[in-house]
């Protein structure tokens, strides 16, 4: 949709194959949770809890090294994704980290080689593979499935998100013959429901490159105004009852 009406509007909308995905993610998850969770239990207040997603998260990371290994091990030809998962989540030593840093840099330096070479204004993605889910099922849905954030996150890149558009329960269904290929993906599309996210909205990531906050701001204004010569224009469905009229406001 929105690569349709930027052409429509003159824009050259071409496809770009970034540096290898899966290698960024690991680099970034070993860096986020290179102490273990450490840093982000000590800033919780007493009596405060981690929602159901870091839970999840710091179990993995507590859980006895030898015993990933082993199940990565165990897991590496019917679920590769989840291996690699058990191999890297641990605490890092000085010297894993400061290796993780360096990977992390160079990464970052193939991006802009890329991104050079491409001649690219900006990157237009989606935010995350779902729309809104029930509050309680991110512990299914898992901090994992957020790497379409945190890939820029670990590029230092710039990133803003606006909505275009809704869920349709019948454009998008799951196809028939789908089959998740790993256990993070089993347990994500578990609470994808197309009817009964009908309706919701869906958005697209505009992203630029490091301190370009403005540039990405006008472009995600460019997106807005080549969707609006398609006569396709955002509004928030979301009903919003007002004090004491009993109307309601759209």
């Amino acid at each position: 949709m929105v690569a349709t009406a930027l052409r429509k509007q003159g824009h050259e909308v071409v496809e770009f194959t970034p540096p290898d995905l899966e290698r960024g993610l690991n680099i970034a998850y070993q860096l986020l949770f290179s102490d273990g969770g450490d840093q982000i239990r000590s800033l919780l207040s007493p009596g405060e809890s981690l929602g159901k997603a870091s839970s999840s998260m710091f179990d993995l990371l507590a859980f006895p090294k030898c015993v990933k290994q082993l199940l990565a091990y165990l897991t590496r030809k019917s679920d590769p994704a989840t291996a690699a998962l058990l191999r890297i989540m641990h605490t890092k030593s000085v010297t894993e980290l400061r290796a993780l840093t360096a990977q992390r840099d160079a990464y970052r330096a193939e991006w802009h080689k890329s991104w050079m070479e491409k001649g690219l204004d900006f990157v237009i993605t989606v935010p995350h593979p779902f729309p809104a889910f029930k509050h309680g099922e991110s512990e299914k849905v898992n901090l994992m499935t957020a790497g379409f954030t945190t890939i820029f996150s670990l590029l230092d890149y710039t990133a803003g998100v606006q909505p275009v558009t809704f869920v349709d329960k019948d454009l998008d269904r799951l196809p028939d013959d789908f089959k998740p290929t790993s256990l993070t993906e089993t347990l994500a599309y578990s609470v994808y429901d197309a009817e009964g996210m009908h309706g919701l909205p869906l958005g697209v990531q505009v992203v630029g490159r490091r301190l370009e906050e403005e540039r990405v701001l006008e472009g995600m204004k460019i997106v807005q105004d080549a969707l609006k010569q398609q006569d396709i224009v955002f509004v928030n469905k979301v009903q919003i009852a007002t004090g004491g009229s009993g109307s309601e406001d759209q």
